[in-house]
């Protein structure tokens, strides 16, 4: 039976029709895919095209479908209205590679010709061209098109390699960028010109593989989310591979760690695990089970569940203990200070409740023994075994206090869950577990879902970056029992914001952070596979001001052709967004808060607060009120005596702004009144 693959140009053309057009697609599809040679899809031959083995399929009397033949295999390259899609295949060079054998699609020597001119006024010719020392026949190893090869000789800055690599497969993007920072790169393994197409590597990590009614119909369900179909090599990779023990995946924002965790947890349910797929905030799980709705079907998708990491524990916990709940806020902070006053009343009270945050309750500590020998590394005051039995009167007393109550602060929770995991009590519903935003987990958060895998720990997966810690905490995973040495990747290429964008975030936060295992890791390196116009960082005279300038950009941007969904704006508090909602409410202008029920539904512009945007991403963004006064947020540091923990805290505020810059994939606009952030300052006095 001929196989059939789907291009990666397709989604984006399924996107640009309307919906009844893509529901014909759809059928069209799914009728070719069950048999080629059904009479009704009307297969002709395009003589005008500049490949041969370049046909057009019958959608309808107007819509076409582009394909190509390779042997056995068709794929299946894009559709749209009839002369639209005729013209579209005759730009476009669609067929084998001469070298490496895996099918390509570029476009043709005119748009060549059209870069060249580009990238002939950005840089002085005296530059040495960037891969002069390289032979035409290994760059032709790498992949580079024949067409394309004179081009690709000219550059001679990261700019121009941008602009060359936009229009080339990403594959061929990443090994040039490689070569570029001076790294050696080895070829791919040549594909045979006897073999079928879709074994080159580069067919197999680029085209989608058509392999059952169900999975083509999810793959299709919603042809704008052309990432969640298609992985790029490095990420199929890590999907796909074979691990010895617990993975871990970092890399900045942007880079798709959430993907290649999605299409982890479907690649081991697909293989009969039990997958759980965690994160820290509820909102995020809302999102990834939106995408895993996309991506996957049927016993697939039954076989994935997605929830926090508390609503697992408090699961399990009540399995054992059916009355256990959380305790409610402020409940352990009443005992707290009342034992205090009876045991520990020599200890400041803010001092007391930095030692049950930063020490007690973040190492999940649970006996005298345990904090007797527990770490305190830069607290900043240090205690003597007699203090440290002084004061575990007062923390032992809030747990045990607790416990009489049936009640259990979270990182107790998660504790519990793990012990009775380990002692038999309760089985793990659980074979494979896979991590989100792992960065913003405490360690008795990591133990439980480490607890979860049980001798499985080959199914774990933790994905993550250090740089978008927004919650206090920090760990090293060896330390905890999880060893990723020789499991752990760093994803570089950035698949959500422009590079424009990337570079001014990145440049804000720095190069380096925490690896997450003890050690550091740096961000030298990533790259955007998008271009854009700069960021906007801007300040206004006054908050009147800031937010009369805030409806304008969203006017514009929606009369430019945006739709209100596309467009996120960001606060560090909710008063000031409370502040602009009015503001739009006058405009006629609708809204939806992040905050509320079905928040990621269809229908007005995007309001939250910074904590808010995590896992999200928006065409434009839009962040508010970013002066010194606000970021870093004043009660974030207020009370913090301890210089480490005032040295975290505005870490985190730095990494909170970090996170709702790069929430935006097109276009940027940071605002304020006053001074501008600390975090900002910098930025203002270098070129973007």
């Amino acid at each position: 039976m001929p196989a059939v693959i789907l291009a990666p140009q397709l989604m984006p053309s399924i996107g640009k029709l309307t919906p009844k057009e893509q529901a014909r697609v759809v059928s069209f599809i799914t009728t070719f895919q069950a048999d080629p040679s059904n009479p009704g899809i009307s297969l002709e031959r395009l003589h005008r095209a500049r490949s041969k083995n370049v046909w057009s399929g019958r959608i309808t009397r107007d819509l076409r479908a582009i394909l190509y033949k390779d042997g056995s295999t068709w794929a299946i390259i894009c559709a749209g209205h009839h002369d639209e899609a005729y013209e579209w295949a005759e730009r476009r060079e669609i067929g084998r590679h001469s070298v490496i054998g895996s099918l390509q699609i570029v476009e043709a020597v005119e748009t060549v010709r059209e870069v060249e001119r580009i990238i002939e006024v950005q840089v002085s010719p005296e530059v040495p061209a960037t891969f002069a020392d390289h032979s035409d026949e290994y760059l032709l190893s790498l992949g580079v098109p024949e067409t394309w090869l004179p081009t690709v000789r000219q550059v001679r800055d990261d700019d121009q390699l941008l602009v060359v690599c936009e229009r080339l497969p990403p594959e061929i993007g990443d090994r040039l960028f490689l070569l570029a920072a001076g790294e050696f790169v080895t070829p791919p393994v040549p594909n045979p010109p006897d073999q079928p197409v879709t074994r080159a590597a580069d067919t197999r990590s680029r085209f989608y593989l058509v392999e059952d009614v169900a999975g083509l119909q999810a793959a299709l369900a919603a042809p704008l989310d052309r990432w969640v179909a298609f992985l790029h090599p490095a990420q199929r990779e890590l999907v796909e591979r074979q691990y010895s023990g617990p993975a871990k995946v970092s890399g900045s924002a942007g880079t798709g760690k959430t993907v290649v965790g999605m299409h982890r947890a479907r690649h081991l349910a697909k293989a009969g695990e039990q997958v759980l797929f965690t994160t820290y905030v509820k909102t995020l799980c809302e999102n990834i089970e939106i995408n895993l709705d996309k991506l996957c079907a049927g016993e697939v998708r039954e076989r994935i569940d997605v929830s926090t990491v508390h609503t697992q524990a408090l699961r399990l916990v009540r399995l054992a203990e059916p009355r256990a709940r959380p305790a409610r806020d402020n409940e352990a902070d009443e005992i707290l200070e009342r034992l205090r006053v009876r045991y520990a009343h020599t200890y400041e009270a803010r001092f007391v409740r930095a030692e049950w945050d930063y020490v007690v309750r973040l190492q999940g500590l649970e006996s005298w023994a345990e904090y007797r020998k527990a770490r305190r590394t830069g607290r900043g005051r240090a205690l003597s075994v007699r203090a440290r039995k002084d004061l575990w009167k007062v923390f032992g007393g809030v747990l045990e206090d607790l416990r009489d109550r049936g009640a259990y602060d979270w990182s107790g929770l998660c504790r519990r869950a793990a012990d009775l995991i380990e002692e038999g009590a309760v089985c793990s519903p659980f074979t494979a577990v896979i991590v989100d935003e792992v960065q913003d987990l405490k360690p008795p958060e990591i133990r439980f879902l480490r607890a979860l895998c049980g001798e499985r720990l080959e199914n774990l997966m933790l994905c993550g970056d250090a740089g978008q810690r927004i919650y206090p905490g920090g760990f090293s995973l060896s330390a905890l029992g999880i060893e990723v040495r020789g499991r752990a990747s760093i994803l570089r290429i950035n698949y959500r914001t422009t590079e424009q964008i990337r570079r001014l975030a990145d440049r804000m936060l720095g190069e380096v952070t925490d690896d997450l295992d003890g050690g550091t890791e740096t961000r030298s390196g990533t790259r955007s596979l998008l271009r854009g116009p700069n960021p906007v960082l801007v300040a206004r005279g006054s908050q009147h001001e800031e937010l009369e300038a805030a409806v304008g950009q969203i006017q514009r941007w929606c009369e430019g052709g945006l739709n209100p969904e596309s467009i996120g704006v960001f606060a560090r508090t909710s008063k000031r967004l409370e502040s602009l909602s009015r503001v739009l409410d006058d405009a006629s202008i609708a809204w939806r808060s992040l905050a509320g029920e079905a928040s990621l539904g269809t229908g007005g512009v995007r309001l939250g607060t910074m904590h808010r945007a995590k896992g999200l991403e928006f065409k434009v963004v839009l962040v508010l009120d970013c002066g010194d006064a606000v970021v870093p947020h004043p009660a974030s540091l207020r009370g913090l005596d301890d210089p480490q923990d005032l040295e975290a805290a505005s870490a985190r505020e730095q990494r909170l702004l970090y996170v709702a810059m790069t929430r935006a994939r097109d276009e940027l606009v940071v605002s304020w009144t006053g001074r501008p952030s600390r975090y900002l300052s910098p930025l203002l006095d270098e070129p973007s």
